[in-house]
């Protein structure tokens, strides 16, 4: 058995947040609808019957039971669901924002949400 000794390695914290459904939050809100009440999905691929949902809002995870990784052949086909594409670099820009805002309490960090 081959034992390593981490105590050499370099230590660093790590912090995790989930924030719920963040996809589908982002694609809510702007579209002007409240994140946890929206019927909203998003889909890699929605044109093909294999597109996978990357995020569903609550929700749609609890009326229609659809969750990350369901296929589009999994998903009602007659429904009040938005059905949106990706949009990664959005995804990317409010995270940054959303960190910026909680862990440099409203320092200036170059990300202003109105802009997005």
């Amino acid at each position: 058995m081959i034992t390593i000794d981490y105590s050499k390695e370099p230590r660093r914290d790590i912090l995790c947040i989930d924030v719920k459904s963040f996809f589908a939050s982002v694609e809510a809100v702007k579209r002007g609808m409240h994140p946890l009440t929206a019927y909203i999905f998003v889909m890699s691929k929605p044109e093909e019957n294999g597109g996978l949902v990357l995020a569903a809002s609550p929700r749609v995870k609890q009326e229609y039971r659809i969750k990350t990784g369901s296929r589009r052949f999994e998903t009602p086909k007659h429904s009040p669901i938005q059905i949106v594409e990706p949009r990664m670099g959005l995804y990317l820009k409010v995270n940054g924002f959303v960190f910026c805002k909680t862990f440099l309490h409203n320092r200036r960090c170059g990300h202003n949400l109105g802009q997005l």
